[in-house]
């Protein structure tokens, strides 16, 4: 999305222009059908009147048939085709007409084709193209910047029109609201003229009306809000079928292929060799409109908690197993910023205390230490004071301070640990057995043998 693909498009024609016996542009809206019975130019040219008994189908069929007894080299180009994929078979079935469509979806019938990449020149000279101002001085944001939006043409236009129209917007504070993921702030609700609309836009706005929701089953919006949680690229098929569940991979191979298929296209996402990426800004508009949603990332609850079990049982058994699922983990943390995570708290913090109890085994505990103290930080104000899974984080978090030598602060955590998980004993021994044999460990770096005793 927002490739520029009209510009391409143009280009093509300015430089084949002469090759064509005759040209027709349609700016496609909803229905292809509508827009050529509605398109009043070509009618005149075809010296063709449709009665309005007639049915849509038969008017279309008026046209496709006076357009198939023009002769010679011709072409038809339509812009931003979003309609279903059979209303193209009658204009695909013309004799002596070839078709070229814009679209974010893939259309059955027809050879798919990906835009190039611009390089960084390119995409500077559209940026400076909006606005007065040049990108000197500020080079590394500017690169930074375009890498963040992966290339993106469209985003680089409108970002670079906001900063001219406002009074005191420059590309790092707009950096900045798109990383904070506060695009939809409003000191950034400044008017600005789109060329493609004819009208004044706003980015945010704009934007989210572009990537809405649309021809989606439920299930389909349910696996595109949680893949959003992911990142951007490499994420692979399998792995999704794993964070599932072993007694589910048979099933959910056919499911995920189905879905990912389905979703490819419609262009919601892009797929290579088993792998599927989205792109950063459709990801990040998803989650935008997760956010306003009532029910918030309510609905990726079931994946949020499998990922979990994932990392979790990987890290106790075959840590090596854990760390590909770790970075999904991570996007998911990073990706749902905090005050938007009232529906889903308790699984967060059970997903981040997997993924920091993973860690260990690829991170020094140092580096470590700053993540373990935030967390049990929120876990002690959303959890019950005797919540089993505070028992597990304060565990996890004595076993940082001793890691650290910090002693006093180690059994601290590890003491409030083993009270909590006393509460629970019904439910599970083993994980109290681990807090007595971390305690354990504790007094014998302190040297206390008379404490070592108590805890056997």
């Amino acid at each position: 999305y927002g490739t520029r693909k009209s510009f391409y498009i143009n280009h093509f024609l300015k430089r084949e222009y002469g090759s064509y016996t005759s040209l027709i542009c349609i700016e496609s809206g909803d229905s292809i059908y509508e827009s050529l019975i509605q398109n009043v130019v070509l009618l005149d040219n075809l010296h063709l009147y449709l009665q309005n008994d007639l049915s849509q189908k038969e008017k279309v069929e008026l046209i496709c048939n006076r357009l198939s007894e023009i002769e010679g080299n011709n072409l038809i180009v339509i812009f931003n085709y979003q309609g279903q994929n059979t209303e193209l078979s009658p204009l695909l079935s013309l004799r002596s007409w070839k078709l070229v469509i814009t679209a974010r979806q893939n259309i059955n019938g027809t050879r798919l084709f990906s835009l190039p990449v611009l390089d960084i020149e390119n995409l500077k000279h559209i940026y400076q193209s909006a606005q007065s101002s040049s990108v000197n001085g500020d080079e590394l944001v500017f690169e930074e910047f375009i890498r963040y939006i992966e290339f993106n043409p469209l985003i680089i236009e409108l970002c670079s029109k906001t900063i001219s129209n406002s009074l005191d917007l420059d590309l790092n504070k707009l950096f900045e609201y798109i990383k904070e993921q506060k695009l939809d702030d409003f000191e950034l609700g400044i008017d600005i003229f789109s060329e493609q609309e004819g009208n004044s836009i706003q980015l945010y706005s704009f934007l989210q009306k572009k990537l809405e929701f649309k021809d989606l089953t439920n299930e389909e919006k349910i696996m595109l809000k949680f893949i959003a949680l992911l990142p951007s690229n490499d994420i692979l098929i399998m792995d999704l079928v794993e964070i599932c569940g072993k007694d589910y991979i048979a099933n959910n191979k056919i499911e995920f292929v189905n879905k990912t298929n389905s979703l490819f296209d419609k262009g919601w996402l892009e797929k290579n060799n088993g792998y599927i990426r989205m792109h950063r800004i459709v990801k990040e508009f998803i989650v935008y409109n997760t956010r306003k949603n009532t029910a918030g990332f309510f609905s990726s609850l079931m994946f949020l908690n499998w990922l979990y079990r994932r990392i979790d049982e990987n890290a106790q058994i075959n840590p090596e197993k854990s760390f590909k699922f770790i970075r999904y983990g991570e996007s998911v943390l990073q990706t749902i910023k905090d005050p938007y995570r009232e529906n889903v708290y308790q699984p967060l913090l059970l997903l981040e205390n997997a993924v920091l109890n993973a860690l260990r085994w690829q991170e020094r505990p140092k580096l470590l230490h700053d993540r373990w103290l935030d967390l049990v930080t929120r876990a002690e104000k959303y959890l019950d004071i005797k919540d089993y899974y505070l028992g597990i984080i304060c565990n996890n978090t004595g076993l940082s301070y001793l890691s650290l030598n910090a002693i006093e602060d180690a059994k601290n955590y590890l003491d409030k640990s083993i009270k909590i998980l006393q509460e629970h004993l019904d439910k599970d021994q083993q994980m109290i057995l681990i807090a007595y044999n971390n305690l354990t460990q504790v007094y014998m770096q302190e040297g206390n043998l008379a404490q070592v005793n108590r805890c056997f």
